[in-house]
């Protein structure tokens, strides 16, 4: 891995090999979270890393206490930082007998060692900028962005004949796609999937569907809703938008990150792709999934889990 300008969390830094690891890191020119319980050594470690050429940023927690964990995470969510590589190396230990260790000591060591550490885990999705992206799904014009990306402003109508606007899906985490009526290859597939997360979701209001389509000219009210209608589509968790085609395909290109340009084809014409994307509720992108895979599926509807557990107090 090129370490170079990337962000990475390094818990049990304050000392023993996890500050040797940050110091080390530190040399790669890369931008280092420290974290521990004690906040002077890490303020130590950290004046140490920045003579080394690295940005170091002190989050003190207890991996031991949910709360702080949690306020941790959200700290670095706050901060837009895109996670790289999380190193885990905070823990406790104890320097008996087993037969001569009480229980309570077993459970708060399993409690801070095992438990803490797949607790900030969980919290910690990526966070996908332009430059991160295959280029060809990506605008010319923010290919090289690396922070700040959101999707844009919208105005669509769904297949009820209603204007969904982003205000639809504000506060909600949602998973979006492209697709057309009348594809006869992966189209299919990735409808019946975006059905499965429709089934498995149905009970949960903090998340939503949206499928446009690259096809406006084609796709009409009437022809999403007969095709809403074959699907199973439920109105009030996922929406198929039309509208105009060069809103689609600059929210494909330019937020989305989903589509490829067809130079051959007509204005603003352009390829989908299988790709399903998941979006927070900053809407900003969280997760991008190949739809036609349900082994992927799977794992959306897990990134989900882990989505909404980041924002629980």
């Amino acid at each position: 891995m090129n370490f170079k300008n990337k962000t990475l969390w390094i818990t049990g830094a304050s000392s023993g090999i996890g500050r040797a690891f940050a110091i080390e890191l530190s040399k790669k020119k890369c931008q280092l979270i420290l974290s521990g319980r004690n906040k002077g050594s890490l303020d130590q470690v950290s004046k140490i890393c920045k003579v080394n050429g690295s940005s170091a940023l002190v989050i003190p927690f207890d991996l031991g206490d949910e709360n702080s964990v949690n306020h941790a995470a959200h700290t670095v969510i706050d901060k837009n930082l895109n996670i790289h590589g999380l190193y885990h190396f905070g823990g406790i230990s104890q320097r008996s007998l087993a037969s001569e260790t009480k229980l309570s000591i077993d459970r708060k060591i399993f409690e801070v060692n095992f438990f803490g550490t797949i607790a900030l885990t969980k919290k910690i999705l990526p966070i996908y900028q332009p430059a991160q992206v295959n280029y060809e799904l990506v605008d010319s014009t923010i290919q090289h962005q690396k922070k700040y990306h959101r999707i844009a402003d919208f105005s669509l109508i769904n297949q009820n004949g209603n204007i969904i606007t982003q205000e639809f899906y504000k506060d909600k985490i949602y998973v979006a796609d492209f697709f057309f009526t009348t594809c006869q290859t992966i189209c299919p597939i990735m409808t019946d999937n975006m059905y499965e997360i429709q089934k498995q979701t149905i009970a949960d209001p903090d998340v939503l569907l949206l499928s446009h389509t690259v096809t406006p000219e084609i796709d009409s009210v009437p022809q999403l809703k007969r095709y809403a209608k074959k699907k199973l589509v439920n109105p009030s968790k996922w929406n198929l938008v039309t509208g105009d085609k060069k809103q689609i395909y600059e929210l494909a290109r330019k937020s989305y990150l989903a589509v490829k340009d067809f130079e051959d084809g007509g204005s603003f014409d352009m390829i989908h792709t299988e790709n399903f994307m998941l979006i927070d509720k900053k809407r900003q992108i969280r997760g991008f999934y190949d739809g036609t895979d349900s082994k992927e599926i799977e794992r959306l509807l897990e990134d989900i889990k882990v989505l909404k557990a980041s924002y629980k107090n």
